[in-house]
């Protein structure tokens, strides 16, 4: 399956990252490998609220697909220190609970 994009941006004294693919979502940390970690928990909090409110989770693209779609309006990086790194689905720990519509049927 196709991994999550992460975007890693080194800031003053810390990193932050997002996922293209994933819109509203993002954290920071301390170091490189704290900010991945942060990014996994961070989609799998978002995920489960997305869920929980019945809204699709959206797909993983990949980066070719971010890469063609970046313009110099709307680039994928930001700076020459951004890093790129990957986050595969299939790792990613939530639950969809999800309760059923109730289904009201003519008498």
């Amino acid at each position: 399956m196709t991994p999550y994009t992460i975007i890693i941006e080194k800031a003053t004294s810390n990193y932050a990252a997002y996922s293209p693919d994933v819109e509203g979502c993002g954290t920071t940390g301390s170091t490189i490998e704290e900010t991945i970690a942060m990014m996994k928990e961070a989609l799998e909090f978002h995920f489960e609220g997305l869920a929980e409110n019945s809204i699709e989770i959206p797909p993983p693209r990949g980066l070719a697909h971010h890469l063609l779609a970046s313009t110099e309006d709307n680039p994928l990086f930001h700076s020459p220190m951004d890093m790129v790194a990957f986050i595969d689905p299939d790792i990613l720990q939530w639950e969809v609970n999800i309760a059923p519509e109730p289904q009201i049927f003519p008498v």
